[in-house]
């Protein structure tokens, strides 16, 4: 009796495993592909995460060190007393600064200016220009009764140019300059003034 062999093929489409469909293909290759960007991002989050960290474990090392450089210089520092004769002169400014504070507030006072009439004759003064006139100072005296003006003038003559003008304003009509004195001043080409309406004896006394 003859062997009997057979022969299988394994390589005939019966043995092959089944294929996928291209939908699922392109699936599985698009849920690869996510998957290895989020991995790329997750070792890049991880990469920036530990360079702010060392970023600012060395800030704060840093400014360790220049603490304690600070510390190490104010320590060497010497230590200084304050000046007893600096500070007695410093209160007496304040206390000198307070008294004038005082005396504005005083000056300010709407029932000092009510009564003595101070306001006119100020502001009156303060609009008064002439060239070549520079008034220094003026006082008011007897309540804003009498004036006393002190300046300097480019000319002697302009002096009574100034005192016509002057006597224009509402607060000075009526009002007599009785002392006018001109003097020739030691600074430069100008000549010094005074004038007041006093009597020249009350002014005296007053001096």
């Amino acid at each position: 009796m003859l062997p009997v062999k057979q022969s299988i093929n394994f390589y005939s489409a019966e043995f092959k495993p089944p294929e996928l469909p291209q939908s699922a293909k392109l699936l599985l290759q698009v849920c690869g592909i996510i998957l290895v960007l989020n991995l790329v991002l997750f070792i890049s989050l991880l990469g920036i995460r530990s360079f702010h960290q060392q970023a600012l474990l060395s800030t704060q090392t840093e400014q360790e060190n220049l603490n304690q450089r600070l510390a190490k210089i104010t320590a060497s520092l010497p230590k200084r007393t304050p000046d007893s004769t600096l500070v007695t002169r410093l209160e007496r400014e304040q206390a000198a600064i307070v008294k004038r504070r005082k005396v504005i507030e005083y000056l300010r006072s709407d029932s000092l200016y009510d009564s003595n009439d101070f306001v006119a004759p100020v502001a009156q003064l303060e609009q008064q220009s002439v060239d070549g006139i520079w008034l220094n100072r003026f006082s008011l005296l007897n309540k804003g009764q009498d004036i006393e003006l002190y300046g300097l003038a480019r000319k002697p003559h302009m002096v009574s140019q100034y005192l016509q003008q002057l006597s224009t304003r509402p607060a000075y009509e009526g009002r007599a300059f009785r002392r006018i004195e001109v003097n020739r001043s030691q600074q430069g080409n100008w000549s010094e003034f005074y004038l007041s309406t006093q009597q020249e004896e009350v002014a005296e006394e007053g001096l």
